[in-house]
């Protein structure tokens, strides 16, 4: 059955497919001519579909055309049919664009258009970057949440980390700062941005050494971009190397235009009238010659030669420039203030959370003012008293700068009124009070700040932030050498806790820069000397607090009166100490004379030579004067132009006395004998309190050692009185020292 069954269903198949045949032709015919019909109108819609893409992309480019050209409304009538097909993100995108720049429109409706691009392509970077944008411009707090959308959602895109970076400029956040250039430079390797920014929030943070390390890849590059020779400059002009630091501001001037040149030549912001008129009637190596005088005289350390005051000027141009001249050349009001007197002590905006004043000394500025513009509130409380002029106008932005060591304390107001980048003297009166208007005439920051310009043309202090470094020293004044006029010498006492080493060739070596300047009554540098040491770094009780390593300077003079500036420099961490003295040098040539009393740590007989050496003596300097009472201290003098007598011989008396606290007025205290072990003179010694001599020379080599623990522990004299018997001329000298 099943075989027929297959059979009959052979069969019955066979029989339908001839049953179908003769109509197969005519179905295929009809199914034929419908997909035809059918697919000249897909071809035909597909043709136009092209046709209106392509117009959709013709519509944006033109769109773009109008928004470069600032035609806003154009450009938006262009995006809205450009808005189709794989168009539509950049259309959106332009669209927010034209929102965002027409002056005339809300710009926060830009924001809507950029989110439609980021609904039709939520990969579209462009319209991520100009949301960060936009709240950039609007100075929106949510700018830095969209960079870090953008950095999420585009990680290895470079320029969201340095837009992010320049963001937190003005923030209390520098290490993020520091990390986002670092990873900047990670994704550009020898970009200039990065070097720039990474360099400027070191610099920010006074964290000068730091800054050189990170301007040193570029820098070892010859082709490095001139852009970075000015923050390396500041740097080394902090860190006590203002020589280095004019050198490299002068490359960097070779590489600008000479408008821009002229900027940092022009003096007329830091002279007086009459030295402006001089300098000006003054050309070529005059003029250059005249600069370098004037800055020897403004250099308030002196020991620099004027570069120190030199440098700061430069960097002071660059600065204005940089941060003050972005809206108006070559700066606004800020920068004329910020080249004549530096860094503000204290610093506030408007549109900022600011720091309440950090210094007493800052606070009392502002009272003062606030009690000039006022009157003398003496019933009100410290916190109702007004503060000088307040930054109060939200409508506009406003800056307070505070001076404290400029004519007795100034604070100046300045207000960009238009928000055109052109910043001015703030004109008004605080709190609206127009009773007040006669006096804020006279009171106002342009006036104070003229008026302070015409008995102080310019300010120079240390650079900003620097941590002084503290030393000791003394001086000392002798004889010339080979019997000339005078001769200075400076002792250094370099603290072993507070310099710095680092590893060189194995060993930790410390490294330091001593300078001694003198400047005569005319106010030049008559003299400078400068030496380097190298020493091996102290280690366990050697490297203890108030431990240090003696040095000194020998300067040849002229007798007269000088202002004397002693300088040390920690190489390796870049701090220094700049100390100032008046300093009278006597004349040691014709009459009885002793040379100052040296305070020594040791004193010795010796044959080898050395800068300690003393005709046949070792004298290794006490720069700080300070000794222990289980010390003995020692002092060494010298005496000139002794009288012979019609036997060639001297004969002089010497008389020593010290009092107790000899700078509070105290009395003598002691006896003298107990106090003195040893006095030797021409190799004999003697032990005595006041002694006759004879001799055969005119001149004498003295020292002797006093016993620190027969002592009290503060401060005493000792005085030194010298008499020549034979010409019965007298001579003294007296020196302060201090016992622990």
């Amino acid at each position: 059955m099943q075989s027929e069954k297959s059979q009959d269903g052979v069969l019955l198949l066979e029989g339908l497919e001839m049953s179908i045949k003769p109509h197969l032709f005519t179905v295929l015919a009809v199914l034929f001519s419908v997909f035809q019909s059918l697919g000249d109108s897909v071809i035909a819609n597909s043709v136009d579909s092209l046709e209106a893409l392509r117009a959709a992309r013709d519509w944006v480019g033109l769109g773009y055309a109008y928004l470069e050209r600032g035609d806003f409304e154009d450009a938006r009538k262009a995006f809205r049919r450009g808005a189709r097909g794989d168009s539509a993100a950049a259309a959106y995108n332009g669209m927010g664009l034209a929102y965002g720049r027409d002056p005339k429109a809300v710009k926060r409706k830009a924001f809507e258009y950029f989110r439609r691009a980021l609904g039709v392509d939520k990969g579209y970077l462009e319209a991520r970057m100009n949301i960060a944008r936009l709240h950039i411009q609007l100075g929106d707090l949510n700018a830095e949440h969209a960079l870090e959308d953008v950095i999420e959602a585009h990680p290895t895109y470079a320029p969201a980390y340095l837009m992010l970076a320049d963001w937190f400029r003005d923030s209390l956040f520098p290490e993020k700062r520091i990390a986002l250039y670092n990873r900047y430079l990670e994704i550009v390797p020898g970009e200039i941005r990065g070097y720039q920014g990474l360099a400027m929030t070191y610099i920010e943070l006074h964290n000068y050494p730091e800054a050189l390390k990170a301007l040193e890849p570029a820098l070892t590059d010859t082709s490095s971009d001139s852009r970075l020779l000015p923050l390396a400059a500041q740097a080394h002009a902090a860190l006590g190397d203002p020589e280095q630091a004019v050198e490299l501001f002068q490359n960097y001037f070779h590489a600008l235009p000479d408008s821009e040149r002229a900027l940092y030549e022009d003096l007329s912001l830091v002279t007086f009238p009459a030295e402006l008129e001089t300098y000006t009637a003054k050309s070529g190596k005059e003029k250059a010659e005249w600069r370098r005088d004037f800055w020897k005289k403004r250099d308030m350390a002196l020991v620099s030669a004027g570069k120190a005051r030199e440098a700061e000027h430069y960097r002071r141009v660059w600065h204005a420039r940089t941060f003050f001249g972005e809206k108006v050349f070559p700066w606004d009001r800020r920068g004329e203030v910020y080249i004549r007197y530096g860094e503000p002590e204290y610093r506030a905006r408007s549109d900022r959370v600011n720091a309440y004043p950090p210094s007493l000394a800052i606070q009392r500025v502002r009272d003062v003012h606030g009690q000039q513009i006022y009157g003398v509130y003496d019933t009100k409380s410290d916190l109702e008293r007004p503060k000088g002029w307040t930054l109060t106008d939200k409508s506009a932005k406003e800056e307070e700068w505070v001076y404290t060591k400029v004519a007795g304390g100034l604070q100046l107001i300045f207000k960009d009124k238009w928000f055109d980048g052109d910043w001015d003297f703030l004109i008004g009166v605080p709190g609206n009070d127009i009773s007040l208007t006669p006096r804020i005439l006279s009171l106002s920051p342009a006036v104070v700040y003229r008026k302070a310009t015409q008995t102080m043309p310019d300010f120079y202090d240390v650079p900003p932030g620097m941590d002084p470094l503290e030393f000791y020293y003394d001086t000392a004044s002798f004889r010339g050498s080979d019997g000339g006029a005078a001769a200075v010498e400076v002792y250094f006492g370099i603290p072993l806790d507070l310099v710095e080493s680092e590893e060189t060739a194995g060993s930790k070596l410390s490294d330091v820069r001593m300078v001694a300047a003198l400047t005569d009554a005319s106010g030049d540098v008559y003299r400078r000397r400068q030496t380097d040491l190298v020493f091996p770094a102290p280690q366990g009780e050697q490297a203890a607090r108030g431990t240090f390593a003696p040095d000194l300077i020998r300067i040849e003079v002229a007798p007269g009166d000088y202002r004397l500036a002693v300088q040390l420099v920690d190489r390796i961490s870049g701090k220094w100490g700049v100390y100032l003295q008046d300093l009278n040098v006597p004349d040691f040539v014709d009459s009885l004379s002793v040379s100052d009393l040296q305070l020594c740590w040791k004193i010795s007989e010796t044959t080898r030579e050395g800068k300690f050496r003393k005709e046949n003596l070792w004298a290794v300097p006490m720069p700080s004067r300070s000794y222990r009472q289980d010390t003995n201290i020692h002092i060494y003098y010298e005496l000139y132009n002794l009288q012979t007598d019609a036997f060639g011989r001297t004969r002089y008396r010497v008389s020593y006395s010290i009092q107790r606290d000899a700078r509070m007025g105290k009395g003598v205290f002691g006896a003298l004998s107990s106090l003195v072990r040893r006095i030797i003179s021409a190799g004999i010694e003697e032990v005595v309190v006041s002694y006759d001599r004879t001799g055969a020379d005119a001149s004498e080599a003295i020292y002797f050692e006093l016993d620190a623990g027969n002592l009290k522990p503060g401060f005493s004299r000792i005085r030194v009185l010298v008499t020549d018997l034979n010409s019965l001329q007298s001579a003294t000298r007296t020196a302060i020292f201090h016992v622990e």
